[in-house]
């Protein structure tokens, strides 16, 4: 199966540039060839960083194609020179615009704009030579996800962009709690990191709804309320972090405007999504390592808070039992290391909340040792200032500049204008 999966990488995603230098005339041969993002940054003001969102690569062949794998998902399409830029288009839809700003030996300068929600992001790429290029057949959506090996193959690949989001979104919230809250900005690299990955993740979670709901194969409702219960997952901490957000169940076409919704329609959507994936099976699999229906239990208790209905989560709660760990995570392919994210004492503590028990709530969570969903707790009870002493407009994240600078339909959270 890594042996599939690594030929899927080396067969899928697609990138992005941007840069402002003098420009030349691209020769396509100059580009042909396999390509990995060394470094990169989000904001045209900040100072290049060590790419650190795992390992990005792209191939561009001779004959027009393009193949791409990594961090912005796993892709295929074609691509164009005109001058010094580089078009790449999915089913004729524009996908990424590259500007290459510089070019040589084995480096490049790349400033790209991803079209579905105009994301600017400036890379150094560095061409890889290896001895031998095996020709890698276009796999149409149809054809690779008739097999439920590929599908497990892509929906692990989700769950490593999932890990990604999730380890960025506590080192974001940990600022909250170490007193540098006053650095979340606009321009903030780890905000604009984060929000960047979530919309990749969902992005990839509707690619895969929208092939494996089209093919026939074995379990295929299961595979559909998983992704259903990831999306979920994803969509109710977008919109804990960010308030009014863009959540949708499709994919998003190039011409396609952003989705932004209130809060409260953001939050009735998860439930839905949750609602299909409470009895799923995924195979007849119920591992901790997966977002099982006991996740959706959760997360749908936590909707039903967030929305005020005390009532409606305190029933929902009381219908199942929680096992010990509910859902863990391996923080990378090369560790041992585990990290439970939801387990019974986390479960338990959603009871009391929903019980009406808030005195001493936040002690109760430090005392168990639960550090996720804990500034998710403090907002619902209204304690989020009284513990981290932030202003009551930082409660919101900023949505990234350049996001509200494209996007028509975003509006920047009060506070940070």
């Amino acid at each position: 199966m890594r042996k599939l999966f690594s030929s899927f990488l080396l067969l899928m995603t697609l990138l992005v540039c941007s840069c402002g230098k003098e420009s030349f005339e691209l020769d396509r041969e100059d580009i042909i060839g396999l390509w990995q993002i060394v470094q990169a940054k989000f904001d045209e003001s900040a100072s290049m960083a060590d790419w650190e969102l795992g390992d990005t690569f792209f191939t561009f062949e001779d004959n027009g194609l393009f193949y791409g794998a990594g961090y912005f998902g796993d892709v295929e399409g074609t691509y164009s020179v005109s001058g010094n830029t580089l078009i790449s288009k999915i089913d004729n839809q524009p996908f990424f615009i590259y500007e290459v700003t510089g070019l040589k030996g084995d480096s490049a300068e790349i400033n790209a704009i991803q079209q579905s929600n105009h994301q600017k992001i400036w890379m150094i790429w560095k061409k890889i030579e290896v001895e031998v290029v095996p020709p890698m057949p276009p796999l149409s959506p149809e054809s690779y996800f008739k097999s439920e090996e590929n599908i497990q193959v892509f929906i692990n690949r989700i769950y490593k962009n999932l890990v990604e989001f999730i380890e960025q979104e506590n080192k974001v919230l940990q600022k909250y709690f170490d007193g540098t809250y006053s650095a979340i900005s606009p321009i903030n690299r780890d905000v604009s990191l984060l929000y960047s990955s979530a919309y990749s993740l969902l992005r990839n979670i509707n690619y895969a709804y929208q092939a494996i709901n089209e093919v026939v194969v074995d379990n295929k409702e299961d595979y559909l309320s998983h992704l259903r219960v990831i999306r979920g997952f994803l969509g109710y901490n977008l919109t804990t972090l960010w308030g009014n957000v863009a959540y949708f169940g499709y994919v998003l076409g190039a011409d396609d405007e952003f989705p932004v919704m209130p809060q409260s329609d953001v939050l009735d959507a998860v439930i839905k999504d949750l609602n299909v994936s409470l009895n799923y099976k995924f195979g007849n699999i119920q591992e901790s390592y997966y977002l099982n229906s006991l996740v959706a239990v959760i997360l749908r208790a936590e909707c039903y808070l967030s929305l005020g209905d005390s009532g409606a989560a305190l029933q929902l709660l009381n219908d199942y039992t929680a096992t010990d760990i509910i859902f863990q995570y391996n923080v990378s392919s090369n560790s041992e290391e585990w990290v439970t994210l939801f387990s019974k004492g986390y479960y338990d503590l959603l009871k009391l909340e929903a019980s009406g028990t808030i005195d001493g709530l936040p002690e109760k969570w430090q005392q168990a040792g639960i550090s996720f969903g804990y500034w998710q707790m403090l907002k619902r009870i209204g304690k989020a200032q009284e513990v981290t002493g932030c202003p009551a407009y930082r409660l919101l994240l900023p949505f990234p500049e350049s996001e509200v600078e494209y996007v028509p339909n975003l509006q920047q959270n009060q506070g940070y204008d």
